[in-house]
């Protein structure tokens, strides 16, 4: 083979695999199209320890996880398994977020709309 077919055959590869980066995440949201979640970048109240306790500290969604799996069980039926998990980043004593992400199930989130509205009146009054 040639350089330049060898060129033509990598950028062929490289379109392929975009086209089907593209196609898995399409497919991804249209199977979690009916799961309910958080958007990336929402306010919510997640679960922290601090000292010895657990509380409900306001953190912001930096990531959704979102993981499929399929299958057929021993009688061959089939199976299905969405799960979704955050990574979440907490707020911190002056009001900004820390860098460092903790991982969070749903179970340990809610939400909490008044923060979120809060943030927007802020933003919209240091435009």
């Amino acid at each position: 083979m040639t350089e330049n077919r060898i060129s033509e055959l990598k950028q062929q590869v490289a379109t392929l695999r975009a086209q089907l980066a593209d196609a898995e995440a399409e497919l991804k949201t249209e199977r979690f199209r009916d799961i309910p979640r958080y958007e990336r970048g929402t306010i919510v109240l997640a679960r922290r320890n601090l000292f010895g306790k657990t509380r409900m500290w306001p953190a912001r969604i930096e990531y959704v996880h979102l993981d499929y799996s399929s299958g057929t069980n021993a009688k061959g039926q089939p199976w299905e398994n969405f799960a979704v998990s955050y990574a979440v980043s907490y707020q911190l004593a002056d009001g900004t977020f820390s860098p460092e992400t903790t991982g969070k199930w749903p179970s340990e989130v809610q939400a909490a709309p008044h923060l979120n509205d809060q943030l927007a009146e802020e933003a919209r009054t240091n435009e």
